[in-house]
């Protein structure tokens, strides 16, 4: 019997705090799909099935090319965390062009005030507000035996059984999308080679110049903090004390709050484009090849736009490294006064946006190589 493959993401930091209660969910959530439909089934979590010496992230894109459905658990660090929001994306870009997002079942572990908004400016959160979520606020403090827990380990096993239903349907939609698409005098309405090369040369520009911003309100970022740890020594040198370094520490979170939330804004643009040119970038690179024998002028318009696509890709890569150092050094920052963490926190998520963009436009670097 074929097991129902499944993949659980969550935030490793989360699981650390809660003394390893995330996994134990996961394989209590899978010993309970097999008890109440007697099948097995392969949950993937990333501690039971990466060894030592894998590749993790080949791993974890190749399970996730395979699964059936997808539990993302759900903390305010899940959407801090590129790789959980890069698998999430990964997956419902998958789902919804199947048309069964039904597979994707959320567990929120931890409140997040942003999914209590009507208008959340994260994609992310967008996408699990239109899912139907399990709620485990209130099971936090309970023990995985208590009754409530068990009930609500046993409604996951239900909407995993329904998963599996569902599953077997997807067997079929590629085949169907294929026929036809390939019958005899079908006409097709998407854009030729030309078209896609016009498009992506006028969305790369967008996307550097949105990293170039981005850079730019990061450097402002530093300059006010380089300024501010001048004037806390300065405070403390005329004897301020404690109170001298929390009025300094209030002007410096003054005057992040715009820096930091244009770096926000400029994150969801970012990502929004990327996402935008993403399928056209692929399947252009599919058709090239074959575009550029006959055609002079689409091999010169293909060769400029390989070049433009390797000057986004150093870019973004030389950036990243920045903002991840960055992004290592920020807790520190936020632990010295609450008037830091709300401008803080929007760095940290328009960096964590951009961040986690790196593998999408990487995969055309390498497509272009092949």
């Amino acid at each position: 019997m074929t097991p129902l493959k499944g993949f659980w993401c969550y935030v490793h930091d989360d699981d650390d705090f809660e003394d390893g209660r995330i996994a134990d969910l996961a394989r209590r959530v899978a010993r309970e799909y097999e008890m109440v439909t007697a099948e097995p089934v392969e949950l993937f979590l990333d501690r039971d099935d990466i060894q030592p010496g894998d590749n993790w992230k080949a791993r974890i894109d190749e399970s996730l090319s395979s699964v059936a459905f997808f539990i993302p658990v759900i903390t305010p660090k899940f959407f801090l965390s590129a790789e959980c929001r890069r698998e999430l994306n990964s997956f419902a870009d998958r789902a919804r062009k199947m048309g069964v997002t039904s597979l994707i079942i959320p567990v929120l572990f931890v409140d997040v005030p942003m999914l209590h908004e009507d208008n959340p400016r994260d994609e992310m959160a967008v996408l699990i507000k239109s899912l139907q979520w399990v709620d485990w606020r209130d099971l936090r403090s309970h023990s995985l035996q208590s009754p409530g827990s068990r009930s609500a380990v046993t409604t996951i096993g239900r909407r995993l059984a329904q998963a599996n239903d569902d599953a077997a349907t997807i067997d079929q939609i590629p085949n169907t999308v294929q026929t036809s698409s390939h019958m005899e005098g079908s006409l097709s309405d998407e854009p030729g080679s030309v078209d896609l090369l016009a498009a992506m040369e006028e969305a790369t520009p967008k996307l550097t110049s949105i990293i170039q911003g981005i850079g730019t309100n990061v450097k402002g970022v530093s300059s006010v903090l380089g300024d501010g740890t001048t004037r806390i020594k300065e405070s403390d040198r005329e004897g301020g004390g404690m109170v001298g370094r929390l009025k300094v520490i209030k002007s410096i979170a003054a005057e992040l709050v715009p820096l930091c939330s244009q770096i926000e804004d400029l994150g969801q643009q970012y990502t929004a484009q990327l996402h935008q040119v993403d399928s056209g970038v692929t399947l252009l690179l599919d058709q090239l090849p074959d575009e550029v024998k006959n055609n002079k002028e689409s091999a010169k318009m293909a060769k400029d736009f390989y070049s433009s696509i390797r000057y986004l890709a150093e870019m973004n890569v030389s950036a990243v490294a920045t903002y991840e150092e960055m992004l290592g050094s920020m807790s520190v920052l936020e632990s010295l006064s609450r008037d830091l963490r709300k401008p803080l926190q929007s760095i940290r998520k328009g960096l964590t946006l951009m961040i986690e963009g790196k593998d999408t436009i990487d995969s055309w670097v390498e497509l272009i190589r092949e």
